[in-house]
C-alpha cells in the first residue's frame, strides 16, 4: 500500500489532533484509551 501526501506532508492531521488533545489535557495514552472505547484503534 502506498502512502499519499498532501502539500508534501504525510501526517496532515497530527497538529489538529494534538491541539484538541491538549485542550482536553489528555496524554497520548489517555487519548488512545478514549478512542479505543469508541472502537477506534491506533
Amino acid at each position: 500500500m502506498q502512502s499519499k501526501k498532501f502539500n508534501e506532508k504525510s501526517n496532515v492531521i497530527g497538529q489538529t489532533v494534538r491541539k484538541y488533545r491538549m485542550q482536553k489535557s489528555y496524554t497520548q495514552e489517555q487519548l488512545c484509551q478514549q478512542l479505543d472505547l469508541l472502537g477506534l484503534n491506533l
